[in-house]
């Protein structure tokens, strides 16, 4: 799962780094951000300058330039708004002057919410829209209704055909606005969580969700090319954000909320699946059985499935980079949770393993913070490591043997995490 690290400038949750001392390039602000556990806050901004269409022109100007030319990122002038206040009804003018020449005011949100998928490039974006060909890898709408001022699409390299981005930008104080992130939160379900900064964020397969605080925008950004259904996860993170903002039901298939929104496979599903399985073979497998899941080939290869679980979002397994390899370590990671970073639930979470395999050895980390850590050695498969941020297997010689692990005992320990934590049903 990706660190919890957030640009500085627009708020966006960044990817992990392939190592810690690689920065990171925010998708939005194309600014380079050091890869920390706990980035400092930035500076206060400066007080705005004046800002008039011209200083605007050249500020956009400017900010394109740094980017480069094979820059994809869809809104240097995200990073813009975030940083000078006051200049939304200034970009909604400049916007309209860049995307289209037909029509005063700019076009109705119900054409901009017909647009049933992102399918298609730039150019072809903007012709069903009704506007003129974009210069480079945006489109830039206005907007006629409110509570929108006007949207932006982006793409990358990776996917040229389809959208991989795409904001919408609020008008200040609308009444209509609220009640469409209400209408948002109720579709995503529990991975929208409020972050101490209020800022709402969503994280599902390759796709983050973001909704500003003060509320101002709502964007979502992907990396399709790691996503085994990143194009229909994007598409559908479309409807619903349109859907929401229009005041307008969007039907959502429980496959769809399974595979594309994060819902995610019970541990007991996940059981299914023999532990032995090689390097090879995982790639054509779990993408299979679990659809949805992404796929990250640094240092070897990694699968996270999205979990089915009131302690766990996704389960990661990752394979050494060599020939003949087989899993080699398995680990849960702690579902959002607002207010809370790490596990909220690890005593409960050793309470349920203690049922499964007894008492395990616990560790003191720090005692006036009351941390602590739990393991157990479970015969034929490997180490089980409960921390403070994650539940860990790693199955160390297991994973060499010619037996391999034992597939009796990990189908125990998932079977018996599944039912913990969830509410009786009711009579």
């Amino acid at each position: 799962m990706p660190a919890a690290l957030t640009c500085p400038v627009c708020g966006a949750p960044l990817s992990e780094a392939p190592r810690p001392d690689v920065p990171v390039r925010c998708p939005f602000c194309n600014i380079l951000v050091e890869h920390r556990d706990a980035p400092a806050p930035p500076p206060p901004a400066p007080a705005p300058p004046t800002l008039t269409p011209e200083r605007l022109r050249t500020e956009l100007g400017a900010a394109r330039a740094r980017g480069g030319a094979r820059s994809s990122s869809w809104i240097t002038l995200v990073a813009l708004t975030a940083l000078i206040g006051g200049i939304v009804a200034a970009v909604a003018a400049l916007v309209h002057g860049i995307a289209s020449s037909k029509g005063v005011g700019g076009i109705p949100l119900e054409h901009v919410s017909s647009l049933a998928s992102l399918d298609g490039t730039p150019a072809t974006v903007a012709a069903a829209l009704d506007l003129d060909p974009p210069e480079d890898a945006r489109v830039y709408v206005k907007v006629r209704d409110p509570p929108v001022d006007y949207v932006i699409f982006g793409w990358n390299e990776a996917l040229p055909a389809h959208a991989t981005s795409f904001g919408f930008f609020l008008r200040e104080g609308d009444p209509a606005a609220p009640p469409a992130v209400d209408r948002l939160a109720a579709t995503l379900g529990r991975r929208l969580v409020r972050e101490d900064d209020g800022r709402l964020t969503f994280y599902a397969g390759g796709a983050h969700l973001w909704v500003s605080n003060p509320l101002s925008s709502i964007a979502v950004d992907a990396r399709p090319q790691d996503d085994d259904r990143g194009a229909a996860r994007l598409d559908l993170l479309w409807r619903v954000t349109t859907g929401a903002i229009a005041g307008r039901d969007v039907p959502v298939t429980d496959e769809e909320r399974r595979v594309l929104l994060g819902e995610g496979w019970p541990l007991a599903t996940l059981a299914s699946l023999d532990p032995r399985i090689g390097l090879d073979a995982a790639l054509a497998e779990i993408p299979r059985r679990f659809p949805g899941s992404v796929r990250d080939l640094v240092g070897g290869l990694e699968w996270s499935i999205a979990v089915d679980h009131p302690w766990f979002d996704d389960a990661e397994l990752r394979w050494p980079n060599r020939a003949g390899a087989r899993l080699e370590a398995f680990r849960l990671d702690p579902a959002p949770r607002a207010g809370h970073r790490g596990f909220p639930d690890q005593a409960a979470v050793r309470a349920c393993l203690e049922a499964i395999h007894g008492p395990g050895q616990v560790r003191e980390q720090d005692h006036l913070a009351g941390t602590w850590s739990a393991s157990w050695r479970i015969q034929g498969l490997g180490d089980v490591h409960l921390g403070s941020s994650s539940l860990a297997l790693n199955f160390g010689r297991w994973s060499d043997t010619e037996a391999g692990p034992d597939p009796e005992a990990w189908r125990r320990l998932l079977v018996g995490l599944d039912p913990c934590g969830r509410s009786p049903a009711a009579p």
